[in-house]
């Protein structure tokens, strides 16, 4: 056996630690890196289509560790111990960064279930 590279997506400045495949999407994947940043991917470009930054001062360098959608959301974590929250749509990728002294009513049903 041997593995045939495909396609190699560049845009991250630090180590991928996390790549997830969109629910709804063929052609749709997320990375999140060591650079502190989530970038969403059209495989049919060799460009991200978004690079989402850390909205917290607090988030600002850490590492990302894991991603994973949910629907059109994208959820991110990593070294700083937040949640980060990235609504993801054909137009645009937004973010909401919540600490985990500070969850939201949403959040802290997920929380209490882990």
């Amino acid at each position: 056996d041997s593995t045939v590279v495909k396609l190699r997506l560049s845009s991250h400045a630090g180590f991928v630690a996390g790549v997830a495949w969109a629910p709804s999407s063929a052609y749709m994947l997320a990375s999140a890196s060591h650079d502190s940043t989530v970038k969403v991917w059209d495989i049919r470009s060799r460009t991200p289509l978004y690079t989402v930054h850390a909205a917290s001062a607090a988030d600002t360098g850490k590492k990302l560790l894991a991603l994973d959608w949910h629907a059109s959301l994208l959820l991110a974590g990593g070294e700083s111990g937040s949640l980060r929250i990235h609504s993801v749509n054909g137009q645009y990728a937004a973010g909401l960064d919540r600490a985990p002294e500070q969850p939201s009513a949403a959040i802290a049903p997920l929380a209490a279930a882990c």
